[in-house]
């Protein structure tokens, strides 16, 4: 019972079932060509488990007068299942459970522990990558529409613009025509401005006249005793009053240095309005 079968003799036993292989296999091959018109089939690729069975390659090949090969499912997805089968002469005898791993039988999942994660990690990438583009499309909106407001502000920031130095011309010569009446209104009759400079005390000297438009300045010195530049201050403000200022006041009046019997005055006052010129 321990002694090995010859392998002669094993071959002996297979033979009538491997002829009668070659036959259907030969008569798939006639169908082929009757039903698709198609060119001849140039090789055979074999999988499953019986496939590495010693010799049956080279008998197939002689008797069918083709090449006949040994079949590999993991050749086009070694990098997906990498390290699952450590003998690559396994790997024919996996097809059936590859297939079934990546079929859409749900509740069959064969893949290994690592490579679960890695198909949950391609997942959480492209879920990511997904949020990612999704954000830059958002971001990508809203500066498209900031820029396409921007370039609306900056129109109408040029039309306005353009409107505004199109009115300059008009504004200046409105300003203009409001400072020309408003200097008509304010002025002095130039006659009784001179008439009450001229009704001033000979002791009274001038050294200041400031006339703005709405006020008027008085400044000098007044010759005289104490009593009597007291009543010619009070001379000059009354004639102030009578036909230039209506509010003429004394605004200070102080001793000049270093010259005696001399008073330094000044007086300030609002200006009449509607003088004639």
């Amino acid at each position: 019972m321990n002694e090995k079968i010859p392998a002669q003799q094993v071959l002996s036993l297979l033979r009538p079932g491997l002829e009668q292989l070659v036959q259907e296999i030969t008569r798939s091959f006639d169908y082929y060509r009757e039903r698709m018109f198609s060119g001849k089939v140039d090789r055979i690729i074999l999988f499953g488990g019986e496939a590495r069975m010693k010799g049956l390659l080279e008998f197939l090949s002689a008797e069918l007068g083709m090449p006949v090969v040994l079949g590999n499912p993991l050749l086009d997805v070694e990098s997906l299942f990498d390290g699952v089968v450590e003998n690559k002469e396994d790997a024919p005898r996996l097809a059936p459970a590859l297939g079934a791993a990546l079929s859409d039988l749900k509740g069959i999942n064969l893949l290994p522990a690592h490579l679960k994660d890695r198909k949950k990690k391609s997942l959480e990438r492209i879920i990511i990558a997904g949020v990612l583009a999704f954000l830059v499309l958002v971001i990508g909106g809203v500066y498209i529409g900031l820029s396409a407001k921007k370039m609306a502000a900056s129109q109408q920031t040029a039309v306005v613009s353009k409107e505004y130095k199109a009115f300059l011309p008009q504004l200046k010569e409105f300003q203009d025509e409001l400072s020309l009446k408003e200097m008509i209104r304010s002025r002095l009759n130039a006659g009784a401005l001179f008439k009450t400079l001229s009704a001033f005390p000979d002791n009274v000297y001038l050294t200041q006249l400031e006339l703005k438009k709405d006020s008027i300045l008085i400044a000098g010195i007044v010759m005289g005793k104490t009593n009597e530049v007291s009543v010619t201050l009070d001379q000059v403000i009354k004639a102030l009053q009578e036909d230039i200022s209506t509010k003429a006041s004394l605004f200070s009046k102080k001793a000049a240095a270093g010259k005696a019997d001399t008073v330094e005055f000044k007086i300030k006052g609002d200006v009449k309005r509607g003088g004639a010129l």
